[in-house]
């Protein structure tokens, strides 16, 4: 088994291959217990990939959201990088923007690094959620 299908990519986005919401929690449960059931109702508000872009669908337990692996669609990786991707570059965006600031009186500048600023990712989902999380 692999770990990365307990990690869940959330794009609360009206359509599925344009990121512009985008949360990653460490469990399809995390998801679920922090989401209201109006999220799921009448088609839902987004979309949802585990960390091997297996195609997650969300449902209503009572006023619970559940969510499950959908074996009815072929998983989808690319667009899981994607929406990761997307994260990155905000990420990256505030790291360079945090980097210009003047320094506080007990810290100094964030340093951000020539490849880095420049643009330069992992091209895997491991190493994006590294990124993303350092």
């Amino acid at each position: 088994m692999n770990w990365l299908s307990d990690i869940t990519i959330f794009n609360e986005s009206t359509a599925y291959t344009v990121p512009e919401d985008v949360s990653i929690y460490r469990t399809l449960e995390d998801m679920c217990s922090g989401m209201e059931p109006w999220m799921v109702e009448a088609g839902g508000i987004g979309f949802a990939l585990n960390g091997l872009g297996e195609r997650l669908t969300l449902d209503l337990d009572g006023e619970d959201v559940v969510g499950s692996i959908d074996k009815t669609r072929p998983a989808d990786p690319e667009t899981a990088l994607a929406w990761l991707r997307f994260v990155a570059e905000n990420k990256r965006d505030a790291r360079i923007l945090r980097s210009k600031k003047k320094p506080g009186l007990f810290r100094g500048p964030l340093i951000v690094g020539e490849l880095e600023a420049k643009g330069a990712f992992p091209d895997t989902v491991e190493g994006l959620l590294a990124y993303i999380h350092l």
